[in-house]
């Protein structure tokens, strides 16, 4: 995985998980278990970088 150096001591990874389609229930909620799975995925890999928004799933706050 490759890192972006920032002027602070963070450094993000440059493939970053985005957040915006995760998998849903029948119900419409987010499949919590299986967007667990994926995001723990995404960091056994190197991705340090998780984008998220209030808004993605129509603002449907999950507890990941």
């Amino acid at each position: 995985m490759e890192y972006r150096k920032m002027k602070n001591e963070y450094q993000p990874s440059l493939l970053g998980f985005g957040c915006m389609r995760f998998p849903l229930n029948d119900d419409g909620n987010i499949n919590e278990e299986e967007a667990e799975n994926m995001i723990d995925r995404a960091i056994q890999q190197g991705v340090t970088y998780i984008d998220t928004a209030f808004p993605y799933h129509n603002g449907i706050v999950s507890l990941l």
